[in-house]
Order: C-alpha cells, then structure tokens, then sequence
C-alpha cells in the first residue's frame, strides 16, 4: 500500500509539472505576441504619420473615378498599403503563434490577394517595403503572388 502511495504521489507531481510547463509556455506565447502587439502599433503610428487623411480620401476618390493622380496622391495611397501591410504581418504573426484562428487568417489572405489583384498601389508598396517585414510574412506573401501568377 505504502508503494502504490508513492506512486501515486509521483504521478500527482509529474502531472502538476507538466501542467506548469504547458501554462508557462502558454504565458510565454501570450507575452510574446504582447510585446509584437506593442511594436506593430508603434510602427503603424509611425507610418500613419505620413497619411493626410483629407488626402488620401481625395486620391481614393480620384482613382475610383479613373482621374489622373499626382505623385503625392500615389504617395498617399502606397504608405496607406505599407500600415494594411503591417497589420497583415502581425495577423499571420499572431496565426502561427496559434493565437489567432486559421479562419481568421484565410480572411486576411482573401484581402492581400484582392488587393494584389485590384490595387497597383499594394504591389508597389510591396516592391518598396517588402523586405522589411517579417522573413516569414515574406514566403507568405510570395506564396500568395505564386498563386495570383499561375
């Protein structure tokens, strides 16, 4: 009786570590995608910075009329493409981090694909800025171009 105490004692505690491990990680991932959140924002202030709203509206509303844009309307909408860009990059962050359903994700990909397809502006901003995103954002949004190409 006295052994199968022991055993059982035994087991108890390697169960209750390995339940520690699991919510260590979990916290771990959870800090982690935290502090990304944190520096995604910063760069999307930043960024945002460079959008006069005003203006960006009137180029919007002169490309869908089929007018001729100025450079500053193309500037306007290019780093308008770099912030939707930097929220994808942390959508698939946030995916692969498991924190983030792939249904969710699938979403996202639908937009880069659109606007890939749609928006000459997305390819351009992707031509400019694209290697300073993620490494993995980058064979991600490679696969999507693969896929749009075939």
């Amino acid at each position: 009786m006295k052994i199968n105490l022991q055993w059982v004692s035994t087991l108890i505690l390697l169960i209750s570590a390995l339940f520690v491990g699991l919510e260590l990680r979990q916290s771990n991932a959870i800090a982690k995608a935290t502090a990304r959140q944190t520096l995604n924002n910063n760069d999307i202030s930043y960024l945002k910075s460079y959008i006069n709203h005003e203006q960006l509206s009137i180029a919007d509303h002169r490309l869908k009329s089929g007018d001729s844009l100025t450079n500053y309307d193309r500037h306007q909408l290019v780093a308008a493409q770099h912030v939707n860009f930097r929220i994808f990059d942390n959508a698939y962050f946030q995916y692969r981090s498991g924190l983030l359903e792939k249904e969710e994700w699938q979403k996202y990909q639908s937009i880069i694909r659109t606007l890939f397809s749609e928006n000459e502006f997305a390819r351009e901003m992707w031509s400019l800025y694209g290697p300073n995103f993620s490494v993995s954002f980058q064979k991600e949004v490679r696969n999507i171009l693969d896929t749009l190409e075939s």
